[in-house]
């Protein structure tokens, strides 16, 4: 299925089985790419991003090596600075948008949890990293 006016994708990832917890032996689990980040938040319905966007990382439990098959996967989108405006603030914005889970675009039917961070931010630096893919 596609947005009617531009064209963008909601296809989700392949399967529920990716974001189980990893065995001895097992393939990393599949993870979406920066294209499919930038895409689902240009098509976002209630609040379309349109930055550019320098890289990502999958953050948070999935990056520790802690999460579930029901965790969110946390993803850090890096971009450049917006005058006037911290990182925070412009995540602040953007999950304002959503009145619940059901409204974030999902992976593997996990719900994707989107963060902004610029290149110089500090806190990104604390966090345990898994670098996204720039395209499949």
């Amino acid at each position: 299925m596609s947005c009617s006016r531009n064209g963008c994708s909601t296809q989700q990832g392949a399967s529920s089985a990716a974001s189980a917890p990893l065995s001895v032996g097992a393939a990393p689990p599949s993870y979406p790419t920066v294209s499919w980040i930038r895409t689902k938040l240009k098509c976002n319905l209630t609040h379309p991003v349109r930055r550019k966007i320098l890289g990502a990382f999958i953050v948070g439990s999935e990056a520790r090596g802690t999460a579930r098959p029901d965790s969110d996967l946390d993803v850090a989108v890096i971009i450049p600075h917006v005058r006037g405006k911290t990182s925070l603030r412009v995540t602040e914005k953007y999950q304002a948008h959503f009145t619940g889970n059901s409204q974030k675009p999902k992976w593997n039917g996990r719900v994707v949890d989107v963060q902004f961070f610029y290149p110089d931010d500090l806190e990104l630096g604390r966090y345990d990293k898994i670098e996204m893919a720039r395209r499949t």
